[in-house]
């Protein structure tokens, strides 16, 4: 999962990062880190910003994480243009469109985010005429 903040100091000066994921206990110091849960379920997130005088902003979140099965919805073989971040392959297929799941890019997706454990299921739109 991707989190983005929008921290600033009012002053302009520069500030530092500190996250902590509790599942496992993981931090990072990157300013918007990915971090990978290790299954569906509610967690802490927190964030403090320390500028160059030692002020410090914080703020605890707690992020709600399902199991998503990713759905394949064409017949291309289109690699995703990230797996972290999903199975989009940067095209769009239907109407209304909707981003592009190909098979490549669901299993690039299901061995990065989920250990090789992700479900893929497949979207398959069947007209029946009688």
């Amino acid at each position: 999962m991707s989190f983005f903040n929008s921290s600033y100091d009012p002053e302009g000066d520069p500030v530092t990062y500190y996250w902590h994921f509790v599942d496992p206990d993981k931090t990072s110091t990157a300013k918007n880190p990915f971090h990978r849960f290790q299954g569906p379920g509610a967690y802490q997130v927190s964030l403090v910003v320390t500028d160059q005088q030692g002020r410090t902003g914080a703020t605890t979140k707690t992020v709600e994480v399902h199991n998503v099965q990713l759905v394949v919805n064409s017949t291309g073989d289109g690699r995703t243009r990230s797996p972290e971040e999903g199975c989009d392959t940067g095209r769009a297929i239907g109407d209304p469109a909707v981003p592009e799941c190909t098979l490549r890019a669901a299993i690039e997706v299901a061995n990065v985010q989920h250990g090789g454990d992700g479900d893929i299921s497949f979207a398959i739109d069947i007209e029946v005429q009688g």
